[in-house]
C-alpha cells in the first residue's frame, strides 16, 4: 500500500492511519472466523501503536516524533501485506485504492494486477445489483455485519467469501473510503453441503426403509427404490431389478419412466439371461461400479444399438449375505457420479436386499401356510373322524359305565337288603342272655361273615365312585395322636396274634389336631398294615408317621414275603393280588388300588419298596392342614346296647316307614325296649299320613317306596308346620355321598345306611332325641363271687380296655367291663372298671388301667 507520509501532506497520512486502523479493527472482529493467531496479536500491536503515534502527532511536537510514526506505519503495511485474511479499501464508486496479497490471490490476481480495477470485476452481472445495494445501505448506516457472496475467480469459477466491512468518514463525518475483510469459505461450504447430503441421504434411506415395508410385491418395492435413489442423485435414467430363484435370470421389471418405450433395440426384454457390459460386470463380481466414461473403460461393452444414450453409469449389487439377489443401476447424472453418490446407492442396495429378504421370507411362509393350512386341514379331517368314532367310543364306553354303575348301585341294594335282615337279627340275638355260648359263637360267626360280605361291596362300590370321579374327601377335625394309637393298638393285637412284633414310631412334633377324611386315612393305613400283618409268619412290622417339610410321611415296613419285582409293576391295580403258595391270600385284591387312589386324593402317591423274602416298605406323603380341635367326651348313656332295656324320662313315638315288612320288623324287633312307642306305615303316602295324625317323635325313613320315594314324603311332612320340627332319619341301601347329601338338604337330620348299625341306629336316636338309657346290670354268677381274689385278665383283655378308654370309647369299655362279670375270674375286676366307667372317672380309670397292663406285660 502506497500512502504518502509528507510533513507537508499531513492530512493524507493522518487518513492512512485511520485506514490502517479500521482495517486492524476489521480484521480482529471479523465475526468470529478462522484468522491467524499472529495476525490477530500484530492487529492489535499495531493497532496500540498507531493510536499510540496519532496522538503523539496530536499533542507533541510533530517533527520530534515524525520519524518514529513511519516506522509504525511501516511495519503496518507490511503486516497488512502477509495477513491470512483479504484486506481492500476502495472509494465509494467501487474502485481499488489497496488491496492486500491475500484478497488479490484468493481471487487469482496479485495485487500489482488489481491496479485500477474496480469492486464489480469481481461479481457477476446478476450479483451487482445485491453488491450495491450492500454498498448504499453501507454508506446510509456506516458498516454491515458479515455477509456471504460469490465471488468470481480469474478462471471464470466462482466461490463463497464472507465479507465485513465499515466506512471511513472525512472531517465533516461524510463517508469518503470504505474498508473491507474477505475470506475464501469454499472449505466450510463444502462441509456444510457434504454434511447436508449426508443428512438428506441418511433421511432418504429411512424413508425407504419405513416405505418398502409397507408393500409385498417385488413390482412395487423395485419401483420405490428407484424413485429414491433417482431423487438423491439426479440422474435422469435407471433401472432396479432382482436375481430370479428359480432360474438365476437378471429380472429387470422397474425402469425410468420412457425408457422401454424410447429404447430401439431388437429383440428388448426385462429378463436376462447373460450378464454383459458394464452391469454384467457388476453381476458376475458381486461389486459396485462407478463410470463418468464410458469409452474408457475396458469393462464396458458399448452401447447397443437402438440403446438410448448413456454419459456415465453406476450401480450396485444387491446381497443377501454372500448370495447375489439383485442390482440397482443409475445413468445420466448431471456432472459425474462421486464416491458418496455410490456409498448412497449401496445403501439403498442394502435396504433393497432386506426388502427382497422380507418378501421371500413371506413368500416361503405363505407357501409353508398353505402347505400347513392343507395338512391341518388334512389331520383335521382325519381328527375329526377320529374325533367322531373315539365319540361313538365313549359314548359306547359311558353308556357301559353307566350301565356299570346303575348294575352296581343296583347289585349293592340289592345285597345289602338281605344283609340288613342278617345282620340286623344277628344283633339282635347277640342281646339274648340265655343262648348257650355255642350259640353265641355262632350268631357272631354270622354277624363276622355279613360285615366282612359287607366291607367287599363297600370296596367295590369304593373303586367304582373312584373310577366315575365321584369320591370326594369328607374333610373335619379330629385328634391326631388317638386316631394313630388307636389303629396301632387294634393292629397290635393281631399282630402278637400272629406271632409277629409290632412297633410304632410317631415323631414328637406331630400336630396335636388335623384337618382330613378320617374315615378315609384310617382305611389307608389299616390296609397297609392289615396287608402287613397277612403277608409277615415271623419278625416284625414296623409303623411310622413323621413330620417334614412336605406334610406328614407314614411308613409301612415289614420282613414278609416281599413281592417279585414284575409283581410291582401292577400291584396297586384293582384286582391284582399278590401272594405266596404258603399263605392264604383272601380279599378282593382292590385295597391296594383303592389306597393308591385315595393318596392321591389326598395329593401324594403310594409308594413300594420290596425284595421277596425280604420285606416290603410301603410309604406315602400328604398335607395334612393343622388345627385347634377338642375332642368331644362321649356321654355316659352312649348306647351300650346289649344291655339297654329302656329309656328314661316320656314316652318317644317312632314311625318306621319301609314298603318291606321283613324291613319293618328287624328295626322294630331292634327298639324293642320300655319307652318306646312304635308305628309302621308300609309307602311314603302312608308315612304322611300317620305323622299327621300321630305326630311322632321321630320317623325312621326308608328312601326307596312305591309311589313316592322318602325324600317326596319328607318334604311334604317338613311342609306342614306342625310337624316341622320332626326329626327324619334316612335309612338306604343306596349309600353313595350324593344319596347323604340329598338327605341333609331335603330336611333329614341323619342318615343311616344298610345294613342297619344296631349301635349306630341307638347312638344316632341318643343324639337326635336327646335319650338317656336304662341298662340291666348283670348279677354275680354266684353269691360267693363277692368273696373271691381281685384277679387280673390276660395282657391282651387290659390292653383293649386301655385302647377303648384312650379313644374315650366308653361304650366299649363297658361291654368289655360286662364280659368280665360274666366270668367268675374276673368279676371283681371287671365291677370296678364299670363302676368308674358309669361315673366317668376317666382319670382314675387311664390310671387304674396302667397299674395293671404294666403288671401283666
Amino acid at each position: 500500500m502506497n500512502i504518502s507520509h509528507h510533513k507537508n501532506n499531513l492530512s493524507h497520512w493522518r487518513d492512512a492511519i485511520l485506514i490502517i486502523l479500521i482495517l486492524s479493527f476489521l480484521a480482529y472482529l471479523c465475526n468470529g472466523q478462522k484468522i491467524d493467531m499472529l495476525w490477530k496479536l500484530l492487529s492489535i500491536l499495531c493497532f496500540t501503536i498507531c493510536i499510540s503515534g496519532y496522538i503523539i502527532y496530536l499533542k507533541i511536537d510533530r517533527n520530534k516524533y515524525f520519524l518514529q510514526v513511519q516506522d509504525a506505519l511501516e511495519l503496518h503495511q507490511h503486516i497488512f501485506h502477509i495477513a491470512n485474511l483479504g484486506m481492500a479499501v476502495v472509494d465509494l464508486q467501487g474502485n481499488f485504492l489497496a488491496v492486500n496479497d491475500y484478497f488479490a490471490n484468493i481471487h487469482g490476481y496479485n495485487t500489482k494486477e488489481l491496479e485500477g480495477k474496480n469492486l464489480s470485476y469481481f461479481h457477476t452481472r446478476n450479483q451487482l445489483n445485491e453488491v450495491y445495494k450492500y454498498n448504499n445501505s453501507l454508506i446510509t448506516k456506516g458498516s454491515y455485519e458479515a455477509i456471504e457472496i460469490w465471488h468470481v475467480h480469474k478462471d471464470g469459477s466462482i466461490f463463497p467469501m464472507l465479507t465485513n466491512a465499515v466506512t471511513i468518514k472525512d472531517n465533516n463525518n461524510q463517508a469518503k473510503y470504505i474498508a473491507t475483510t474477505a475470506i475464501d469459505i469454499s472449505y466450510r461450504k463444502n462441509i456444510e453441503a457434504s454434511l447436508e447430503w449426508h443428512a438428506n441421504m441418511n433421511a432418504a434411506i429411512a424413508d425407504l426403509s419405513q416405505r418398502v415395508i409397507e408393500f409385498q410385491n417385488i413390482e412395487d418395492i423395485t419401483d420405490i427404490v428407484l424413485t429414491h435413489a433417482k431423487k438423491m442423485t439426479a440422474c435422469e435414467l435407471g433401472y432396479v431389478g432382482y436375481i430370479e430363484p428359480e432360474t438365476g435370470y437378471f429380472v429387470a421389471p422397474t425402469m425410468t419412466q420412457g425408457v422401454w418405450d424410447n429404447c430401439e433395440v431388437e429383440n428388448k426384454t426385462v429378463v436376462f439371461k447373460e450378464f454383459r457390459g458394464l452391469w454384467g460386470w457388476s453381476l458376475k463380481n458381486c461389486k459396485p461400479v462407478i463410470c463418468n466414461n464410458l469409452s474408457s473403460d475396458l469393462r464396458s461393452s458399448g452401447i447397443p444399438q437402438g440403446h438410448m444414450p448413456i454419459r456415465n453409469f453406476m450401480c450396485a449389487p444387491v446381497m443377501i449375505g454372500d448370495r447375489l439377489v439383485g442390482q440397482v443401476a443409475l445413468a445420466n447424472k448431471k456432472g459425474d457420479f462421486s464416491s458418496l453418490e455410490l456409498t448412497f446407492l449401496e445403501r439403498i442396495a442394502n435396504v433393497y436386499s432386506i426388502a427382497i429378504k422380507q418378501i421371500r421370507y413371506t413368500d416361503e411362509m405363505k407357501s409353508l401356510n398353505e402347505s400347513l393350512e392343507a395338512r391341518v386341514k388334512e389331520r383335521t379331517e382325519s381328527l375329526i373322524e377320529n374325533e367322531k368314532h373315539l365319540q361313538e367310543a365313549r359314548q359306547a364306553a359311558e353308556t357301559a359305565n353307566n350301565a356299570k354303575s346303575d348294575f352296581l348301585t343296583s347289585m349293592s341294594h340289592e345285597l345289602r337288603t338281605p344283609l340288613n335282615g342278617i345282620l340286623g337279627y344277628a344283633q339282635i340275638l347277640k342281646r339274648n342272655t340265655s343262648l348257650s355260648e355255642n350259640d353265641q359263637a355262632a350268631i357272631q360267626t354270622i354277624y363276622n361273615s355279613g360285615r366282612h360280605l359287607l366291607t367287599i361291596i363297600n370296596d367295590i362300590l369304593d373303586i367304582s365312585r373312584i373310577e366315575a370321579q365321584k369320591m370326594e374327601l369328607q374333610k373335619h377335625p379330629f385328634s391326631f395322636y388317638p386316631f394313630l394309637s388307636t389303629i396301632s393298638e387294634m393292629i397290635s393285637i393281631r399282630a402278637e396274634q400272629s406271632g409277629v412284633s409290632f412297633e410304632s414310631k410317631f415323631s414328637n412334633d406331630l400336630p396335636q389336631a388335623v384337618c382330613a377324611d378320617e374315615k378315609r386315612l384310617r382305611q389307608i393305613i389299616l390296609n397297609l398294615l392289615g396287608n402287613a400283618v397277612k403277608f409277615t409268619q415271623q419278625g416284625k412290622i414296623v409303623f411310622t408317621v413323621e413330620k417334614k417339610d412336605a406334610g406328614i410321611y407314614f411308613s409301612v415296613e415289614d420282613t414278609g414275603i416281599g413281592i417279585d419285582p414284575d409283581a410291582q409293576q401292577n400291584i396297586f391295580e384293582a384286582f391284582k393280588q399278590f401272594s405266596d403258595r404258603q399263605i392264604d391270600s383272601d380279599g378282593t385284591g382292590l385295597g391296594l388300588s383303592i389306597s393308591q387312589k385315595l393318596v392321591r386324593l389326598m395329593g401324594g402317591e403310594l409308594n413300594v419298596l420290596s425284595q421277596p423274602k425280604v420285606g416290603s416298605k410301603f410309604w406315602f406323603e400328604i398335607s395334612l392342614d393343622e388345627t385347634d380341635y377338642t375332642p368331644v367326651t362321649e356321654s355316659s348313656t352312649s348306647a351300650d346296647i346289649n344291655n339297654i332295656i329302656g329309656i328314661q324320662g316320656a314316652q318317644k313315638t317312632i314311625l318306621i316307614a319301609d314298603n318291606k315288612a321283613s324291613n319293618r320288623e328287624m328295626i322294630r324287633d331292634m327298639l324293642s325296649i320300655n319307652g318306646f312307642t312304635l308305628l309302621e306305615a308300609s309307602s311314603g303316602i302312608e308315612s304322611i299320613e300317620m305323622a299327621s295324625q300321630y305326630h311322632p317323635d321321630a320317623i325312621l325313613m326308608d328312601l326307596k317306596m312305591p309311589e313316592i320315594n322318602g325324600l317326596e314324603a319328607t318334604d311334604r311332612i317338613k311342609s306342614m308346620p306342625d310337624l316341622k320340627e320332626t326329626v327324619i332319619i334316612a335309612i338306604s341301601a343306596s349309600v353313595f355321598e350324593d344319596n347323604r347329601k340329598a338327605c341333609i338338604e331335603h330336611g333329614c337330620q341323619a342318615f343311616l345306611p344298610k345294613p342297619v348299625d344296631m349301635k349306630a341306629l341307638f347312638e344316632c336316636l341318643e343324639t337326635c332325641l336327646n335319650i338317656k338309657w336304662t341298662y340291666s346290670e348283670p348279677d354275680p354268677p354266684d353269691d360267693t363271687l363277692a368273696h373271691k381274689s381281685f384277679n387280673i385278665p390276660d395282657a391282651n383283655v387290659v390292653k383293649q380296655l386301655v385302647l377303648y378308654a384312650e379313644e374315650g370309647d366308653i361304650l366299649g369299655v363297658r361291654e368289655q367291663a360286662r364280659g368280665l362279670m360274666n366270668d367268675s375270674r374276673y368279676y371283681l375286676f371287671g365291677k370296678k372298671i364299670l363302676q368308674m366307667a358309669k361315673e366317668l372317672q376317666l382319670d382314675e380309670l387311664d390310671q387304674f388301667l396302667d397299674t395293671h397292663v404294666k403288671a401283666v406285660s
